[in-house]
């Protein structure tokens, strides 16, 4: 699967997105880090910014620890990415589970 077959898949299956989700996919794919992975793992990112919009992911320690070349560290990043309002989301977890789950595979 291409990588916005699997942005699509993981975004669908949860409440609309802050961003359009070929939208995020371009706006990291720009990234030269983010370019050079995956389809898996660009699709869990772009899912992400999806979520989170384009000015957090920009501020973000995973955008960071990817341009710096620790993609096993990126992975562990994710889970950070569950708090909506002050509060822990319980969607937010298990879509950030799922992302997490997705950048770890070997499709």
């Amino acid at each position: 699967m291409k990588a916005k077959e699997l942005a699509l898949e993981i975004a669908g299956a949860f409440a609309p997105t802050a961003v359009d989700v070929a939208d995020a996919l371009a706006h990291v794919a720009a990234d030269k880090a983010v370019a050079s992975l995956g389809s898996p793992q660009r699709a869990a990112v772009a899912s992400l910014v999806a979520d989170i919009g384009f000015k957090a992911w920009d501020a973000s320690r995973l955008k960071e620890t990817l341009q710096q070349g620790d993609v096993a560290a990126a992975v562990h990043e994710f889970p950070r990415w569950i708090v909506r309002d002050g509060k822990v989301n319980a969607e937010m977890a298990v879509r950030r589970a799922a992302e997490k789950a997705l950048f770890e595979s070997k499709h």
